[in-house]
């Protein structure tokens, strides 16, 4: 099973390359592919099991223009748009390697058990976790070949009033229910009493396949915190996101020899996190070992907020900006009434 993840952007951040390093050296049998955007400068990777492609963003150019996007398009360099775009840049992968592959988010680390070969018995052609009631999430999403990924582009062109690609997936799971398996997420004990009904029909679905989990984005939120630049840089660890159907704070965590395990009276395991607070450390497999380890010692994560300084600076740099593209778009609209 290839890996493959997309970062497009004019430079790639240092957790992204540590991540993936980190995997290959973890999972030398699998192939892992970066997609970057052309003229995209970074230190190459030099491990045989993974390559490096740029992507031309001439079909996206093409198709962009039927798709509304609500969000602030100038967010963080174009984030929103560039959830979208990575799908096209999917389809031009699929075009050069015609093979089942799984999609892994760059902010999301894999377990040692990481069910690779469990995916070819699911029944649908495209398979992610579902993060709650009609949002899917993209942190690990699997198509069976080019096929499914091109009937899911042809739904985005038509899906015009998209806010997000996590509003898309839902979307296209309701409309197609038979083309897509949920990735498991959670059984009815481990979600808040209002989401039990919704955990027993959707989120525990495929779990008899997988005998486990996957993290659409909770599970990480809550042991590593939020992306520190969205608060000033403080993060806070042990975050329990209430609009997410997980309620993490009545999880018993262990971590046993390289894996992530809940607790109970058949212990589950969980395959992978997806770490929101991009926490370097969380990519390197000795550094996140020990820092697991310790955390759920006591099969509880102890809620604590850390200081990030460079993540500060960035937060009131990317306000600066705003307000400068504010005043400047005010500036302009005076001259054309002047």
């Amino acid at each position: 099973m290839n890996l493959v993840y997309v970062y497009l952007g004019k430079t790639i951040p240092k957790y992204v390359l540590s991540n993936i390093s980190s995997s290959a050296l973890q999972f030398p049998d699998r192939d892992f592919y970066l997609i970057t955007s052309p003229g995209t400068r970074y230190p190459q990777i030099s491990l045989p099991n993974v390559f490096s492609l740029h992507y031309s963003s001439e079909l996206f150019d093409l198709s962009v223009s039927k798709v509304e996007i609500k969000h602030n398009v100038n967010f963080r360099d174009g984030f929103w748009v560039k959830t979208l775009e990575r799908f096209f840049a999917l389809q031009a992968f699929s075009n050069f390697l015609e093979a089942p592959f799984i999609h892994i988010e760059c902010d999301v680390i894999l377990f040692d058990n990481f069910p690779f070969d469990r995916f070819r018995e699911l029944s649908g052609e495209i398979a992610f976790p579902v993060l709650a009631k009609d949002l899917g999430i993209a942190s690990v999403l699997w198509f069976m070949n080019g096929a499914a990924l091109s009937n899911f582009l042809t739904f985005i062109e038509k899906y015009n009033f998209a806010v997000n690609d996590m509003e898309i997936l839902g979307a296209y799971l309701a409309e197609f229910p038979n083309r897509v398996s949920v990735l498991p997420t959670a059984s009815v004990h481990m979600v808040f009493e209002k989401y039990s009904d919704f955990a027993r029909d959707v989120l525990h679905r495929n779990y008899p396949i997988f005998g486990g989990y996957f993290d659409g984005a909770t599970l990480g939120q809550f042991i590593y915190g939020l992306d520190a630049r969205n608060s000033f840089g403080l993060r806070k660890i042990g975050f329990n996101h209430r609009n997410h159907p997980i309620n993490p704070e009545i999880l018993n965590l262990s971590f046993r020899s390289g894996n992530l395990v809940l607790l109970r009276e058949e212990p589950s395991s969980v395959f992978n996190l997806h770490i929101h607070s991009k926490d370097i450390k969380a990519f390197d497999y000795r550094e996140r070992s020990s820092y697991l380890t310790r955390v759920t010692k006591f099969g509880m994560v102890k809620t604590q907020t850390v200081f990030s300084f460079g993540d500060a600076k960035f937060h009131l740099t990317d306000i600066f900006v705003r307000i400068l593209r504010k005043i400047s778009a005010s500036m302009v609209l005076l001259r054309l009434r002047g």
